[in-house]
């Protein structure tokens, strides 16, 4: 099966960036999983609660076919991050 992690950032990510591909990522029948700086519910700029599977130090890239950054105001937590 094959896999992509979308990592989010874990509050104020763009909810349907985040959504719609997944939903449409599942249906055509990959395996995706939600990465984050930190585990638990994370929420988006409309209120979107989704898990979160993984923390960004957990991701081993080569498991993953694709790896997706989501936008929103959140994201900008990333752009310095040494971990991504």
């Amino acid at each position: 099966m094959k896999q992509v992690a979308m990592v989010i950032a874990f509050a104020r990510f763009r909810d349907e960036e985040y959504s719609i591909p997944k939903d449409v990522l599942t249906k055509a029948g990959y395996k995706v999983v939600t990465v984050s700086s930190q585990l638990g519910e994370a929420t988006g700029k409309l209120g979107l609660k989704t898990k979160v599977d993984l923390t960004l130090d957990q991701v081993k890239v080569p498991d993953y076919d694709t790896v997706l950054f989501i936008g929103g105001p959140g994201s900008f937590d990333y752009y310095e991050n040494t971990t991504c």
